[in-house]
């Protein structure tokens, strides 16, 4: 009776690691698959938000396909990097503000890191008259408007939509960098990096 009691208990046991071994079979390319996508969307999120690699998409601005280059942190590399058809951005900075060039690219570095489509300050952002004013757009991160310290609201277009697109343009972000710099007395003072750049 032990004897035939052992039988069963043995071929259970074979009969179950079978079954085990056939699911596995069954199931190890679905889990291969998944492995394999989880590691590519993990890739993916990598390339997008930089991470470990440190890698910034510069785009160029008469192209629409976007292209990676590892960040870098000098004027002199930024300058290689910032390119638009066959003239450099940073060149286009350095002969608008012929005053201050150096100064010029590291204030827009410092805010925007060559990414001209940012949006910041989105904290800031308040509604007014239907539209919604106070982010900052582009390269050197220019406001679309904000509340002084006596509660008077200040913009600077009627329509935010055509002036956001605007300033996503390198060239006209530039340009209006240079008349705000002009009005302020041909001084980065309107920027916040003016302060943290002066820190260094």
């Amino acid at each position: 009776m032990k004897f035939k009691l052992k039988v069963l208990k043995e071929r259970l046991r074979q009969k179950t690691q079978k079954t085990i071994e056939n699911l596995w079979e069954a199931v190890k390319p679905l889990f291969i698959a998944l492995v394999g996508i989880v590691i590519g969307i993990t890739i993916v999120i990598i390339l997008i938000l930089g991470g470990e690699m440190d890698i910034r998409v510069i785009v160029f601005a008469n192209t629409d396909t976007p292209s990676l280059v590892q960040a870098e942190e000098t004027p002199e590399q930024l300058e290689s990097e910032l390119v638009t058809g066959s003239t450099s951005l940073v060149a286009k900075i350095k002969q608008t503000f012929s005053e201050e060039p150096e100064k010029a690219i590291k204030i827009m570095e410092c805010e925007s890191s060559g990414e001209y489509w940012r949006e910041g300050d989105g904290h800031l952002a308040f509604t007014h008259n239907g539209q919604l004013y106070g982010k900052s757009i582009g390269l050197f991160q220019i406001r679309t408007g904000g509340i002084n310290r006596d509660g008077s609201i200040w913009t600077r277009t009627d329509n935010i939509e055509e002036f956001e697109k605007e300033m996503k343009i390198p060239e006209k972000n530039i340009e209006k960098a240079y008349e705000i710099y002009k009005k302020a007395g041909n001084s980065f003072n309107p920027w916040t990096c003016n302060k943290l750049i002066k820190k260094l």
